[in-house]
């Protein structure tokens, strides 16, 4: 390794001493498996790898939720399915109730070539068909894999939050190592493709499975709190982890402008590095008294149910889960215009008002305009309808097992 470069030599050094014998070439390997899965319903061991992060709340975010999503519906399809992730430093796994039949293989908490012998073992003992990448740091340690010997998986790597210059020479390598990429939007796949200059018609574009069958029975749970009632002022809700990326501050000016002409309160559902920092500025506009701080909620949609507006604030996505999953239960939405995933929702604005990023004056104005005047509800629930767990699920097992196109 030089220059925190991993090279070809190191790897086939990693894999000798795995004992892996007999090499094909990567491409061979492919035209293999093409030949072996032309159905989604063609059986298949399918291999989910991500959430390696060493911080466990980034494991929780929209990555977390759409791996779990896309391993429901693949073991509903009756196909074995494996998750490669970092074992939770504080015990506690960023989702539940998985089919029984889903396996989990725990990598430790050592750097890329650790969890690269570990996700290699796992490969040679279950031998997946497919495998699938979550974010930048599993793209690159799953992409490796093309240069170990013999049989292996079809390499998938998915692309999940806005890019930046600094990724352009890793996502260059790795994608190029792949068999494909997807990506969860189509900003983010024309941004994929400026960035490196990759061949377009290996990047395909398949929307998160946002909305689960079971999202409107959880919305329904019971939930008691002071500040839920008919009687009781707009409940304005936001949800997301407590970072940068989130963008809260300018949420919370946007928030303390609206107080000041209206009564109304807002909650933020999620945890983070920043609570501190955000609770300071809540004491500093004299909002105190009307925002709460949630912290991980298992349950968000019950939450989410009983706001007059949902609101994201964020600098910058990959999609925006939140957004579809307000629409899906009738929710109305506000959102900044960022990249990537929003406008693609909102159909343009047309399902909710989109403004400038950082701009709390015009978030403040857009909140305000949807309270007195909100959008049919049937409008916004239709508009979700394009976000369906299945019709995603369906799409990937088309890609990741047939290589045919999900359009």
């Amino acid at each position: 390794s030089k220059g925190g470069q991993y090279n070809k030599a190191a790897m086939r050094t990693l894999a000798a001493r795995c004992s892996v014998i007999g090499f094909r070439p990567h491409a061979e390997r492919g035209r293999a498996r093409s030949a072996d899965h032309s159905r989604i319903n063609t059986l298949a061991r399918i291999c989910l790898f991500g959430l390696i992060s060493k911080h466990p709340g980034r494991n929780r975010g929209g990555a977390g939720i759409s791996l779990a999503r896309l391993a429901t519906h693949f073991a509903a399809r009756g196909h074995a399915v494996v998750i490669v992730m970092r074992r939770p430093a504080d015990g506690r796994l960023p989702f539940a109730d998985l089919p029984a039949s889903v396996e989990y293989r725990f990598t430790g908490h050592g750097g890329r070539l650790g969890i690269f012998a570990e996700l290699l073992g796992v490969v040679r003992r279950t031998r997946p068909d497919a495998l699938l990448a979550f974010d930048t740091r599993a793209n690159q340690i799953a992409s490796w894999l093309h240069w170990i010997p013999g049989p292996g998986p079809a390499i998938w790597l998915s692309l999940r939050n806005a890019l930046n210059d600094r990724q352009r020479a890793t996502l260059r390598r790795a994608a190029a190592r792949s068999d494909g990429v997807i990506a969860i939007s189509h900003g983010l796949a024309r941004q994929f493709v400026a960035l490196t200059g990759h061949d377009p018609s290996g990047v395909h574009v398949i929307h998160n499975p946002a909305v689960t069958p079971e999202l409107a029975q959880r919305a329904a749970e019971p939930l008691e709190h002071p500040w839920i009632g008919s009687d009781r002022p707009p409940l304005i809700v936001a949800a997301g982890r407590l970072t940068a990326q989130k963008d809260y501050p300018t949420l919370l000016r946007a928030f303390a402008g609206l107080r000041a002409q209206r009564p109304c309160r807002l909650m933020i559902l999620g945890e983070g590095e920043l609570q501190g920092a955000l609770q300071q500025l809540v004491d500093e506009l004299g909002i105190t008294a009307d925002v709460a701080f949630l912290g991980f909620q298992s349950n968000p949609w019950r939450y989410m149910q009983h706001a007059a507006v949902f609101v994201l604030s964020s600098a910058w996505e990959g999609f925006g889960n939140v957004l579809a999953e307000a629409l899906s239960l009738g929710v109305p939405v506000v959102s900044t215009d960022c990249p990537h995933g929003p406008r693609e929702i909102l159909q343009d604005g047309r399902l909710g008002a989109l403004v400038p990023v950082g701009d709390a004056e015009a978030l403040g104005v857009a909140i305000a305009a949807t309270l007195d005047h909100p959008p049919d509800r049937a409008s916004l629930i239709a508009g979700a309808r394009p976000f369906a767990q299945a019709a995603a699920g369906d799409r990937y097992l088309q890609l990741l097992l047939s290589g045919a196109p999900a359009a």
